[in-house]
């Protein structure tokens, strides 16, 4: 996760998915860690870190803390997935900014990208139980899928979020 440390982005859910992960594919969750990087609102970190606390998961989820320009590249660059598991978006940058980097991405619908999902995102509900199953596929796959699904999503950002497309739609108006 990359963004504004806030309830509305489900990252409550994201970590009690990830303690349901862990417990039913250890192997799979072993091998994966949950990096969070993003500026905290409201305090909403402090929560999110004690229930990390609570769960035993110190070592599975990083808080990366705010990450921009360089800092933002190298945590895109060294990632292998990417997750939103929000409750409401506009425009969400950065699951565009990760698709731009080739990442497979879970995601929500109300994400408010359903080309996304056309280009095989991991579509989940913003509740633990479907962001652990999500996570379960995603983790599951072959390495050559997830390549296949970041592949797609940078394909998507090329074709239609990219500036030379913007800039057309915009002299189409």
């Amino acid at each position: 996760f990359l963004g504004r440390i806030h309830p509305k982005k489900g990252l409550l859910n994201l970590i009690e998915a990830w303690t349901r992960l862990k417990a039913g594919n250890a192997t799979a969750a072993g091998q994966w860690a949950l990096a969070v990087a993003g500026w905290d609102q409201g305090g909403h970190e402090k929560e999110l870190k004690t229930m990390v606390g609570e769960k035993g998961l110190e070592g599975d989820v990083l808080f990366l803390g705010p990450a921009f320009d360089d800092a933002k590249r190298a945590c895109l660059q060294n990632a292998d997935a990417f997750v939103l598991p929000s409750f409401s978006e506009g425009l969400p940058m950065s699951v565009l900014e990760a698709w731009s980097y080739g990442l497979p991405v879970v995601m929500t619908g109300q994400c408010n990208l359903p080309e996304g999902f056309a280009a095989r995102a991991v579509e989940v509900r913003a509740e633990a139980d479907s962001i652990a199953d999500g996570l379960e596929r995603l983790l599951s796959m072959p390495d050559a899928e997830r390549r296949q699904m970041g592949c797609n999503g940078r394909d998507l950002v090329v074709s239609k979020f990219a500036w030379p497309r913007i800039a057309a739609q915009m002299i189409e108006v």
